[in-house]
């Protein structure tokens, strides 16, 4: 049974301002397959949505306004029908961040590019598991940031690519 978790994806909005998109998938580089899918045009972003700071009292990382870095600037999430999410500043706007639940900390899109993803993937031992069909991986293209590099291996050899880049 494969079980599905929340990944989150830095996705520009078409405001050219930094969104995010929450997507059930089994790893990354599904999350970033379905942004791809479902987002015409996707941009991706490595940004986060705050600092991420360590609270000794609650003994975890929390992501903090930049206006208001104190503990009462702890980021709120609220998530849209469509998997966009919202950062919320209890100080800055009060009312909207009522209730709802604290911004879980996770790390950002990966933005790299096709060498590094290579070596990554030969360094880890991944590379040793792909096949000899280019298939999308956890990382997207930090030339176009438009889409996630792929991996193969061929002839005993891993190659990576952009489809757009280097189509």
């Amino acid at each position: 049974m494969i079980v599905l978790s929340a990944r989150r994806v830095g996705v520009m909005g078409s405001d050219g301002k930094p969104a995010w998109r929450r997507f059930d998938a089994w790893h990354d580089g599904e999350a970033i397959s379905r942004a791809v899918r479902q987002t015409d045009g996707a941009r991706f972003h490595d940004k986060q949505p705050g600092k991420s700071v360590w609270n000794q009292r609650v003994r975890g990382f929390q992501y903090r306004c930049e206006k208001h870095p104190g503990e009462f600037g702890s980021l709120v999430e609220r998530q849209s029908d469509d998997g966009t999410i919202q950062y919320i500043c209890p100080v800055c706007t009060p009312g909207r961040a009522k209730g709802l639940p604290e911004a879980r900390v996770c790390s950002a899109t990966s933005l790299s590019s096709p060498e590094l993803v290579r070596e990554l993937l030969v360094q880890t031992g991944i590379a040793s598991h792909l096949t000899e069909h280019f298939a999308p991986t956890a990382h997207v293209c930090d030339r176009c940031q438009h889409y996630a590099i792929e991996a193969r291996l061929r002839n005993g050899r891993s190659e990576t690519r952009c489809p757009i880049c280097d189509g």
